[in-house]
């Protein structure tokens, strides 16, 4: 998860159920990427101080919890991303502090090919535990190399 809100162009984050982790989530996305995150949430829902005052953009539910108007919505959010390709600036971090430095593509991609690393060696290591003790031993040797 931490990959993609670094990575990711544009974050979409839905405030409706007050959900910690959506909130832990914003919180990282705001520290590390100026631009683009779009907020939404249920009309009706009170949202925390914090981002009450950001640009959140509300949809409707029915009585029964079903999203109703989906296509009105769809077209507001689109036209927010939209909007959201001129890079003004939504986080609250760096807005606050001019100068907040930005991370920048080289150490956004040394990070994407150690998390793509680290995918090649649980594969190997999974594919070693099915081949039995030896494969297993060999990938560890592997592993140590000088690589």
């Amino acid at each position: 998860m931490c990959e993609r809100l670094i990575l990711c162009e544009y974050a979409v984050a839905d405030l409706t159920l007050a959900n910690a982790n959506v909130f832990y989530e914003l919180g990282v996305r705001h520290a590390v990427r100026p631009y683009p995150t779009v907020l939404i949430f249920a009309s009706g829902t009170r949202l925390p101080f914090d981002v009450a005052l950001d640009r959140a953009l509300p949809y409707s539910l029915s009585p029964a919890g079903a999203p109703t108007d989906v296509d009105g919505f769809g077209k507001r959010l689109a036209d927010r991303l939209i909007a959201a390709r001129d890079a003004s600036v939504d986080s609250p971090v760096f807005q606050l502090i001019e100068g907040f430095p930005e991370i920048d593509r080289l150490k956004t991609d040394v990070f994407r090919d150690r998390v793509r690393y680290s995918a090649r060696w649980k594969e190997r290591l999974a594919e070693a535990r099915s081949e039995g003790l030896d494969a297993v031993r060999q990938a560890e040797r592997d592993l140590r190399g000088p690589a």
